[in-house]
């Protein structure tokens, strides 16, 4: 039997699986005698075995206090009366939170709208023709002067200028 066949066996060996026959067994034995190496791998399987087994035993393993699952449940779960309270918090809070979120958005598309206005504002004072001086067309000219401009713009006679 070669090194990595018995290593294989170990563990059915061990665990007393009847899948091993008697000759298989007795090949496995006679290896373990001549192979120093797979001796170590036996007795490292052998105690860490009995280890496994000892954590097993019913009666290593402490027991829970008659209240542990009562008070496990408690922490998991509080009260019923406690419950509506928090969730009622937890509402508010949310509540607040939307309204929050509205009134930003709310904000924001009041200063997005102001924002557009004055740059519309700004555009149309830029690019508008600001030829200040009114145009005066002689089909406008209703009341029969000469110079239309002179209805536009007052220019005082000499003798009503004063000197200061």
């Amino acid at each position: 039997m070669k090194c990595a066949q018995a290593q294989k066996a170990l563990f059915s060996f061990l665990s007393g699986d009847r899948d091993l026959d008697r000759k298989t067994q007795d090949e496995l034995l006679e290896h373990l005698n001549h192979c120093p190496r797979c001796q170590e791998k036996w007795q490292q399987l052998q105690i860490t075995h009995q280890a496994l087994e000892s954590l097993a035993r019913e009666e290593d393993v402490p027991k829970a206090p008659a209240d542990f699952w009562d008070r496990l449940k408690y922490k998991l779960e509080p009260p019923a009366s406690t419950r509506p309270d928090i969730l009622a918090k937890l509402g508010e809070l949310m509540g607040f939170m939307r309204r929050i979120i509205w009134v930003s958005k709310f904000r924001r598309a009041v200063a997005l709208s102001i924002l557009v206005f004055s740059l519309g504002l700004i555009g149309y004072g830029i690019f508008h023709n600001h030829d200040r001086s009114p145009e005066v067309y002689p089909s406008e000219n209703l009341t029969g002067n000469r110079y239309p401009i002179e209805e536009i713009l007052y220019i005082p006679e000499p003798s009503d200028r004063r000197v200061l």
